[in-house]
């Protein structure tokens, strides 16, 4: 496997304490199966937790808080 689990990557955001946080490499992917991002996600509060059903964000300094917010975009659509 090329990345990380779950639990290693909340590990490193309770490490470098970020900001914002946007998980990525999660599900099934062509080559490997990953955590699925409920994995992730499950080890957050839901006030932290940010669903978008859009592929972008735009994220300003007044979003910010003292504890991370992580945002989870809707995929790409590919059409």
């Amino acid at each position: 496997v090329t990345t990380i689990n779950a639990k290693q990557a909340k590990k490193i955001v309770e490490q470098l304490r970020p900001g914002v946080v946007f998980p990525m490499h999660y599900g099934d992917s062509r080559f490997f199966k990953l955590d699925p991002i409920e994995s992730f996600t499950a080890l957050f509060p839901a006030e932290q937790l940010k669903w978008l059903d859009s592929s972008t964000v735009r994220v300003r300094f007044s979003d910010l808080t003292d504890r991370p917010i992580v945002y989870i975009l809707s995929p790409q659509n590919h059409n």
